[in-house]
């Protein structure tokens, strides 16, 4: 079968490989009716003759392959790791797509074997979504010049996103505290020694910050739960009362509680209160009514898409921290205060 060339085109639409090439690039000024009759017939012509762009040739052409990729904290051993990334990798690929680029993940265990990513020159930029440690960071930034860093422990003062987790933290501690509640548990289950990521640092500050700010007595307890301790969540939490509120410090932890107190024949808002300071939105499927925290994740990658382009053109894209809103729900009930 013979293959369509640029030249084929051309010579059927009766204009120069120049012109043929950037219609179909998406490089021509189309401005004036004149100039998009042509282009429309020029994209017609390439649709019925079976034109398919060359990416190579591209690549040779521009030195630019049209490829970005995306970090993301998953290895052979967590191959399942954070999977509310998936609406941030999301929103990268919107706005990437829209400015005719396209995305490849790229694995943690990828620096450590230097795969073909980081040997060779197949990216045009990099986008490192989660925790990473720091002999990792350095590696990245030793192989690639435009790189945008989402919630990552990097935040200076350019290309970097993060989300506001102090914010959350204290909202939710507001929250909780301003329904009554003087028993708070936070249910974690990430362990308070050695904690790294600023999400899990800066949250639980937020909410001990708020506690703080009150004047009455508060009964404060931090209870660590992992696959094995789930099954005794009634021991690692003791007598829950309606005074008691249960604080998830992420979302998985919502539904978690939801399924424990059903099977003790327990309401949350009623018999004692829930909320967290995370969202996602498997939980707002899964859980909708609990009394949370919102991020917009797809908003983050949108916005860390823009600034890697940004980044590519030589702009200067300033770093962000992403709001947060509270989603009312009906976990934190009135119970509290009667």
């Amino acid at each position: 079968m013979q293959v369509t060339t640029l030249k084929d085109v051309a010579n059927q639409a009766g204009l120069s490989v120049q012109t043929v090439s950037r219609i179909l690039n998406g490089d021509n000024k189309e401005v004036w009716p004149s100039s998009i009759r042509r282009a429309d017939k020029v994209r017609a012509i390439a649709k019925k003759m079976n034109f398919r762009p060359s990416a190579t040739a591209r690549t040779m052409r521009s030195k630019k392959t049209r490829m970005v990729g995306v970090l993301i904290r998953n290895t052979a051993d967590i191959p399942h790791t954070a999977p509310t990334n998936y609406e941030i990798i999301l929103g990268i690929y919107h706005h990437l797509e829209n400015a005719g680029y396209e995305i490849c993940l790229v694995h943690q265990s990828d620096i450590g074997k230097r795969s073909r990513i980081f040997r060779e020159k197949m990216l045009d930029g990099l986008i490192v979504i989660g925790d990473m440690q720091p002999a990792m960071i350095q590696e990245i930034r030793e192989t690639f010049n435009q790189c945008v860093w989402v919630d990552v422990n990097v935040y200076e003062s350019q290309y970097c996103i993060q989300r506001d987790e102090y914010a959350a933290g204290r909202m939710v501690g507001d929250k909780v505290l301003e329904a009554g509640y003087d028993q708070l548990i936070w249910l974690t289950r990430v362990r308070n020694e050695g904690v790294s990521h600023y999400s899990a640092v800066n949250r639980f500050k937020g909410f001990e910050d708020a506690i703080n700010s009150v004047d009455r007595p508060i009964d404060l307890r931090s209870v660590y739960v992992d696959d094995q301790t789930i099954a005794e969540l009634d021991s690692v939490l003791g007598a829950i009362t309606p005074q008691t509120a249960v604080v998830t410090s992420g979302a998985t932890g919502g539904p978690l509680m939801v399924n424990w107190a059903m099977s003790k024949g327990l309401m949350p808002g009623r018999d004692f209160g829930l909320a967290t300071p995370d969202d996602c939105l498997s939980l707002h499927e899964i859980d909708s009514g609990i009394s949370r925290v919102h991020f917009d994740r797809l908003a983050m990658g949108q916005q860390a898409g823009k600034m890697l382009l940004d980044q590519m053109a030589s702009m200067s894209a300033t770093s962000t921290m992403m709001p947060v809103r509270w989603i009312e729900g009906f976990t934190l009930g009135l119970t509290a205060r009667q």
